[in-house]
């Protein structure tokens, strides 16, 4: 019997080490994540735990050699740092998953980028030299990038290489030119967050209709007025910012997000709004609604069909009616007033 009980406790004590070890492990780990390096020198002391690098703003940084030697670095930041041309040193760190090149002066990518095939997340924006066609060549080769920030580019057109990015998930392309985008844009059929906001666009492009992955969708601070009708064929889409829209026919473009079944958050900021229309209460699966910044005084009464709200931000309004009349439109409902 006492051996049966040292067997046991022996069991236990090897249990119970076993669970220290994976504890400290992964306390160790985490603590090596979250350690985000800003100086070169502390970062060279112990170089093969550093998993995040921030060389921002450092414009006068001359030790790009010392770079690979993180052999595990994960999230590197170059940003702002008067750079001519990226670092050849940068192709060697193919642990890389996210890599913020924005705001320099390149125009090129280096031939060999495509080494860094870990790699996610990359910043290109505030990069007004950048040679679109031939770094889209480039980054068309890296298997698992998935989020591009090209935003403040001065892009006023899309070459039509873009195609060949078609594993990207989220493509930030605000505060840029476009007037237009082009067929190929058609392609990006993995695209479940597209950001238009602040460009040229007069019309919604047609070739968004075809993006039927589309999760979010930035429209805000353009020019068009009327929503596409076929707009309702983007049947994933669940957000979707319609602000600084002075123009916008919100009848006519209500009439069409009511058929957007998984529709649940609607953008409508700043849009100079007096009254709602009464087909706003067709948008059934509307769960938050921002109409912050117009010029509204009281909700309508159709408003209390919209039974799965759960949030509304009337913040900036002329809004005489109580709120309390509101809230018995539905009692769940939060409002930012």
């Amino acid at each position: 019997m006492y051996k049966n009980k040292l067997k046991i406790d022996k069991v236990v004590l090897c249990f119970l080490l076993t669970i220290l070890t994976l504890f400290s492990t992964s306390n160790i780990r985490a603590q090596i994540v979250e350690k985000e390096y800003t100086n070169i020198e502390e970062a060279l002391k112990e170089p093969n735990k550093v998993i995040r690098l921030n060389l921002q703003n450092q414009s006068n940084f001359n030790s790009f050699k010392d770079i690979e030697k993180f052999k595990n670095l994960k999230y590197l930041n170059l940003r702002n740092m008067n750079l001519n041309a990226v670092p050849k040193e940068v192709t060697t760190l193919v642990n890389l998953t996210i890599l913020d090149l924005g705001q320099n002066n390149f125009k090129f990518l280096p031939q060999n980028f495509n080494s860094l095939k870990n790699l996610q997340e990359l910043y290109l924006d505030k990069e007004k030299n950048l040679a679109l066609y031939e770094d889209f060549e480039i980054l068309g080769k890296l298997p698992n990038l998935t989020t591009l920030h090209l935003e403040n580019n001065n892009i006023n057109i899309l070459p039509t290489n873009i195609n060949k990015l078609n594993k990207l998930e989220n493509l930030y392309l605000n505060n840029n030119n476009l007037e237009v985008v082009n067929l190929e844009f058609t392609r990006l059929t993995n695209l479940k967050y597209l950001n238009l906001r602040n460009n040229n666009l007069n019309v919604v492009p047609a070739e968004i209709i075809s993006l039927k992955g589309l999760e979010i969708l930035d429209l805000g601070s353009n020019n068009f007025k009327i929503l596409p009708t076929n707009f309702n064929s983007l049947q994933n889409l669940q957000e979707l910012y319609l602000d600084n829209e002075k123009n916008i026919e919100l009848y006519e473009d209500l009439e069409i997000l009511s058929e957007l079944r998984n529709l649940k958050i609607l953008h409508l900021e700043n849009n100079h709004i007096k009254t709602l229309p009464k087909n706003i209460g067709k948008l059934n699966n509307l769960e938050k609604l921002y109409l912050s910044d117009n010029d509204l005084e009281t909700l309508p009464i159709y408003f209390k069909e919209l039974k799965k709200l759960k949030y509304i931000d009337l913040l900036h309004n002329p809004i005489t009616t109580p709120i309390d009349l509101f809230k018995k439109m539905n009692s769940g409902l939060k409002i930012n007033f």
